[in-house]
């Protein structure tokens, strides 16, 4: 058999090859993903699941100090969101880009990351984050790294603590700032936090709290 042959055998042989294998890949894909469909399917089925509150005590507390806050400001038409996650509202990577490993990372904890809430504008975008938070709690790298990624993507970012569910004179202080886009330093933090302890009357919330 001449050499002409078999590389025009080798030619076919390989052509036939790249052809079937991304077709054989497709197929396994497909079958995998139908097996994946079928497994969560079966532990749905077979779990026992009953309903739980979206909203604890505290958390619907503090929602009804938002929304109160935000139509006394004449943000009116925002809308107060629980319980959403970071990559709902960024992202680590230019949209149509492949992200590097890093980007990836971020991406991932992003996805894995909620924010407790979030004040949505009319048309969707986000005005101001807000966490629950223990002011004489240690030190949280969680909750500061939450804060580094609003700062970098340009969102206000404001913790509610305890106290402010009792007299929110100090949290309506710091939402003002950050819909200025002013940064609350920790210092100012601080002073709004004494200033709800000592109970500094101006506004009333909802629940009829002195502010």
């Amino acid at each position: 058999m001449s050499e002409a042959l078999f590389t025009v055998l080798g030619l076919a042989i390989g052509g036939l090859c790249g052809r079937l294998i991304p077709n054989w890949r497709d197929r396994s894909a497909g079958t995998h993903a139908s097996q994946t469909s079928q497994h969560q399917f079966a532990i749905v089925r077979e779990a026992q699941l009953a309903p739980l509150p979206i909203l604890s005590t505290e958390d619907s507390k503090a929602l009804k100090l938002l929304e109160h806050f935000m139509k006394g400001e004449g943000y009116g038409d925002c809308r107060v969101l629980a319980h959403v996650p970071l990559r709902a509202l960024m992202a680590a990577s230019k949209p149509g880009s492949r992200p590097a490993d890093r980007s990836r990372r971020a991406e991932r904890w992003l996805a894995q990351t909620c924010l407790d809430f979030v004040v949505v504008s009319a048309d969707g975008s986000a005005l101001v984050a807000c966490d629950a938070a223990e002011p004489d709690a240690p030190a949280d790298p969680s909750q500061a790294a939450k804060a580094l990624a609003f700062k970098k993507a340009g969102i206000g970012y404001v913790e509610i603590y305890p106290c402010d569910l009792v007299n929110p004179t100090g949290l309506f202080d710091r939402l003002e700032n950050a819909l200025r886009g002013e940064s609350v330093t920790e210092e100012t933090a601080g002073t709004a936090q004494r200033n709800s302890k000592r109970g500094t009357a101006a506004k009333v919330s909802p629940e009829g709290s002195g502010v």
